[in-house]
């Protein structure tokens, strides 16, 4: 069955006894001569030869959780600006679907993007984001009008600003 495995809880593990025998016979008395490992422990497996040897063997699957839920949901960007996206954990390596591949993608413009990203154990897990538009707006505001009461409300005459000015 070859050396112990260690893998992500996402792939399945084919386990092969080779052809050639007689019969097989694996822990949970499946008959074939290869078995689908989908959980950690240990299996074995017994074989018999033509001239009705027995032959056993066992190996032990070790899994690794893979990394999920790095990036905050759904988020928006206003027109003609950029927002940088970056996953809520650290991770060896980054893919993200603009081609970058560090920790964080700057977005200019609104879409479904993914993010890769292969943990130290080397699990791949893949996670999309919707960006969306907003109508932002940028603007010096004057009031027409002011109510010098002390209520904490419009007791000063000033100009307001709104968004980001250029």
């Amino acid at each position: 069955l070859g050396p112990d495995i260690k893998n992500c809880d996402t792939n399945t593990s084919l386990l092969n006894a080779s052809s050639g025998f007689k019969s097989y016979k694996w822990q949970d008395n499946s008959t074939d001569s290869t078995f689908i490992a989908t959980k950690a422990g240990t299996y074995y497996v017994s074989v018999k030869d033509f001239c009705d040897n027995e032959f056993t063997d066992t190996i032990k699957l070790e899994r690794f959780t893979s990394p999920m839920n790095f990036i905050l949901g759904d988020t928006a960007i206003c027109l003609n600006q950029s927002i940088s996206l970056e996953p809520n954990a650290d991770f060896p390596k980054y893919l993200w679907s603009t081609g970058e591949i560090t920790r964080n993608a700057v977005i200019r413009s609104p879409g479904i993007y993914f993010l890769q990203v292969t943990d130290i154990n080397g699990c791949i897990a893949k996670e999309f984001i919707n960006v969306n538009s907003k109508i932002c707006f940028s603007e010096v505001y004057f009031p027409n009008s002011f109510t010098p009461n002390d209520d904490g409300k419009n007791d000063i005459f000033k100009a307001g600003v709104y968004g980001v000015l250029k």
